[in-house]
């Protein structure tokens, strides 16, 4: 009994290092990017729909009735009752993975093509009791990063202006899922959203002995322990013959306040060598606190497979944008609406060669966003591709491990306001470690 105490406390006090770490790691890479868009400058910037979820990501945004023993159910939290398990382990899943993207932006007669890749995100999910499922991670929730300069004149004086962002919103989630029988599945998740979103104006006179002006808003945003932002979902499986089932999914994230801190400065400034040497205070304060509103969401979907060989499904959300509200931001958003369509397809063949294990996705995904310019809606069409490829066992306890990749290719606005060509790709791993073992002796 002892040595069995020693073994589990071992083991406790090494995950609780390994999630110590994710943490300190989550901190130093809240403020990185991956996806430069002019667009982001609305509301709380660009959305990461599809989570940490590489699966889901290459088909399309599929979340909602798609689970599979590589996926932390990001989208649904009913799809956590579905991770892998073993009759005689405790298995720990881990997924992590990087994301980059290389764009062209097009609008004004001018084109930009910029390059942006950091960390994505990253969790682990393991078995809680019995039916219930558990996991935990850290993925972006959106994120801001832009920078447009143009010419402009003010009281017959040349200027050049400047708006920049950067930041974003991430989230730290833990969820769980139920298996209430085996056609059934609930969830919860708790949502801990926190970052901060700084936004910039700089007008620039092109006049000598002229002061420049300047205008910053931080915005700080976090989910107060005590209300976290909770979405709930649950999966219905209807089988048929011949290892067919039918999926059904549905998710529904309410409204939810979380608090809202704001530092505003204004000054006047000069430019030398390509750097700014604050002159003059104009305004300054970092006393403006209220809350925030996220608007809810409602998603649905519909999934056919037949075991691990074939599988696509639909899925439709949708998400009252224009309830949203915040202390700073004045922008009109709209309804939004998403449409996928996506899939897997592997090979039937039941043989030990790895290369004959590989689980291919696609995905198509349309989308209209909450953001709109010169009074038209910011639409967004994609098309995806990705794999998920096993590996050999590394070491003994570690079960089984994957490499993931997948790749998305779309377009972004229009060429009357503003349109951006985009190829979003992301790439991670996945282990399913032994925790403990049931010995069996004959």
């Amino acid at each position: 009994m002892g040595t069995l105490l020693c073994y589990i406390n071992a083991h406790a006090m090494k995950y609780t290092f390994f999630f110590l770490f994710l943490w300190m790691l989550a901190v130093n890479v809240r403020g990185q990017s991956f996806a430069y868009s002019p667009y982001s400058r609305f509301g709380l910037g660009f959305l990461q729909k599809d989570g940490g979820d590489m699966e889901s990501f290459a088909m399309g945004g599929l979340n909602v009735s798609y689970f599979s023993n590589t996926s932390l159910a990001y989208g649904n939290p009913a799809g956590i009752a579905y991770l892998g398990q073993s009759l005689d382990s405790m298995p720990f899943l881990f997924v992590g993975n990087i994301a980059g993207q290389f764009a062209r932006i097009e609008g004004d007669g001018k084109v930009a093509y910029p390059f942006n890749i950091s960390l994505n995100s990253f969790g682990g999910g393991f078995k809680l009791y019995k039916k219930i499922n558990a996991s935990i991670g850290f993925t972006p929730f959106s994120q801001v990063d832009y920078k447009i300069k143009f010419t402009d004149s003010l009281d017959s004086l040349a200027t050049t202006n400047f708006y920049s962002g950067k930041g974003g919103l991430n989230n730290i989630w833990l969820g769980m899922g139920w298996s209430v029988n085996k056609y059934i599945s609930v969830g919860i998740k708790a949502n801990y959203l926190f970052g901060s979103i700084l936004n910039e104006k700089k007008i620039m006179f092109n006049t000598p002995n002229f002061l420049h002006a300047k205008i910053t808003n931080q915005d700080f945003y976090h989910t107060p322990l005590y209300l976290p932002i909770v979405d709930v979902g649950a999966i219905g499986i209807i089988p048929l013959k011949r290892g067919w089932e039918i999926r059904m999914g549905l998710h529904y994230r309410p409204t939810q306040k979380f608090k809202e801190n704001i530092a505003f400065q204004a000054y006047r400034f000069i430019n030398s060598g390509g750097f700014d040497y604050i002159k003059d205070t104009v305004i300054t304060n970092d006393s403006i606190k209220g809350f925030s509103t996220l608007p809810d969401e409602w998603e649905g979907g519909i999934f056919v497979n037949n075991g691990n060989t074939f599988g696509m499904g639909f899925q439709f959300s949708y998400s009252h944008w224009e309830k949203f509200k915040s202390l700073s931001n004045m922008d009109l958003l709209t309804k939004a609406f998403t449409v996928s369509i996506g899939g897997f397809l592997a090979s039937s063949k039941n043989t030990a060669k790895l290369r004959n294990q590989i689980k291919w996705n696609y995905g198509f995904r349309y989308q209209q966003s909450p953001f709109t310019l010169n009074q038209q809606h910011v639409n967004q069409i994609s098309l995806s591709l990705g794999c998920v490829m096993p590996l050999a066992p590394i070491y003994q306890k570690l079960q089984k491990s994957w490499l993931t990749f997948g790749v998305e290719m779309g377009t972004l606005g229009s060429k009357e306001n503003l349109r951006q060509d985009y190829i979003l790709w992301k790439f991670g791993m996945i282990f399913t470690e032994k925790w403990f073992e049931k010995k069996l002796y004959k």
